[in-house]
């Protein structure tokens, strides 16, 4: 996945999901952590250094990063609940 898709299909993702909730759109440190979070766990899968500094390598394609994201935010919003 090239890079510029990769950031433009999570913040649309952030975005589409925050207006069916009803919820304003997340700001900018929510997002920033949130992306942090998000290349950390990604780049825990990488075999190279190289691919865990670059996560949107490691995803193949769009699908693959939509079936990955409900659950890491999950999993963000549970790390940062218990903080």
């Amino acid at each position: 996945m090239l890079r510029a898709e990769f950031y433009t299909e999570i913040d649309d993702w952030l975005a589409y999901n925050f207006n069916l909730l009803g919820a304003p759109s997340p700001d900018k440190s929510f997002k920033h952590m949130f992306l942090l979070f998000l290349e950390s766990e990604i780049g825990n899968r990488a075999v190279t250094d190289a691919d865990q500094m670059m996560p949107w390598k490691i995803i193949k394609d769009r699908s693959e990063l939509d079936n990955m994201l409900p659950d890491l935010f999950t999993k963000y919003l549970n790390k940062r609940s218990a903080l």
